[in-house]
């Protein structure tokens, strides 16, 4: 977009008894100027009109530095603004240094006229040119609007003045010097910046879709093994012994196949942009790690389970004899109990 286009210089309303053409269709967004220097979308000029405004036009760029394009359309519509209209006109067109656009609105009785801020004519000049145009066109003059009254004056007020002091000009140019160096810099550092985040950014997506693949694939072929070693515990120890080890294993499908979801929503026809993509790569490696992890903590208990089973004949011979030793007990208490009596008071 072209930064300079930001100052407008007046928006006139036109006197009421300005002559429109009939028939014309609304310019509802700011036009492509095509090849020549007139754009007549409310149909007010003649071809012969048109064709001599362009010529007037050509020969103001061939003869200087200034261009000068014309703009006619019913009104001035998205933006309503003339002010933003012009300007996103020549936004659009990409109008560049010493390069002015009149945007005329026939049927709104307005005009604009936007130059860029580093132009060669001050303001005060621009607002020569604009009064002259705002007077052919109180004329009905829409042709010479273009022509005489905006081409002449923009012409006259770009002869140059001699009278300045030579030092003023170099200091000029000097200006000029340093701040197009100061802006092709800063251009330049901005390229390299916004190349080095980009580059940064590609890395972090590319690292973060592989982890996410990877994840994809172990925890796939996990559950498939886990579910096969549940069908047995429950089988073997009855599904409440193993239950919070099944709860697990739940959460873990779920988040599974959410991972394969949004997997192929990337893989999908519609493009994601690298924010999109480190993002959703994200989701997944977040949402299969915190599965991993709880089929992890709840599988202790379960290898605990099935330890326990394995080892049940050494257990229950423990258990026995410790029971056993332990049977007496009672009675060796109570004498113990007798003793103390008789050793100490009460």
């Amino acid at each position: 977009m072209r930064s300079t286009l930001v100052r407008i210089l007046a928006v006139l309303g036109l006197g009421a008894a300005l002559a429109l053409a009939p028939g014309a269709a609304l310019a509802a967004d700011p036009p492509s100027l095509g090849g020549g220097h007139v754009h007549d979308g409310s149909e007010v000029l003649s071809p012969a009109e048109e064709e001599d405004a362009n010529a007037r036009l050509g020969q103001l760029a061939a003869d200087g530095d200034l261009e000068l394009w014309v703009v006619y359309v019913d009104e001035f519509t998205n933006p309503s603004d003339a002010r933003e209209w012009a300007g996103a006109t020549a936004d659009a067109n990409g109008l560049g240094s010493d390069q002015y656009l009149l945007a005329i609105a026939t049927e709104a009785r307005q005009l604009a006229i936007v130059g860029p801020v580093e132009g060669s004519l001050s303001d005060a000049k621009l607002g020569s040119v604009e009064e002259a145009v705002g007077t052919a066109l109180g004329g009905d003059d829409w042709a010479g609007a273009a022509g005489a009254a905006a081409a002449d004056e923009l012409e006259s007020q770009a002869a140059p003045n001699y009278t300045g002091w030579w030092v003023a000009g170099i200091a000029v140019v000097i200006a000029i010097i340093v701040i197009v160096w100061l802006a092709v810099s800063r251009a330049a550092k901005k390229r390299r910046l916004e190349r080095e985040a980009r580059e940064k950014l590609e890395a972090e997506v590319d690292d973060v879709s592989s982890r996410a693949s990877g994840l994809l694939v172990e925890m796939d072929d996990s559950l498939r093994t886990a579910e096969q070693e549940m069908g047995f515990a429950v089988a073997q120890f009855g599904s409440d012994a193993v239950s919070e080890y099944s709860t697990a294993l739940t959460r873990a499908r779920e988040a599974l196949n959410r991972s394969f979801t949004i997997q192929q929503q990337l893989d999908d026809a519609t493009p994601e942009t690298l924010e999109q993509k480190r993002g959703m790569y994200g989701e997944i490696v977040q949402l299969l790690e915190t599965a991993d992890a709880e089929l992890d903590d709840k599988a202790e208990g379960f290898e605990e389970l099935r330890a326990i089973e394995k080892d049940a004949p050494a257990v229950i011979e423990r258990l026995t004899a410790e029971r056993a030793a332990a049977a007496d007990g009672p009675e060796r208490i109570t004498a113990e109990i007798a003793r103390l009596r008789e050793t100490y008071a009460s």
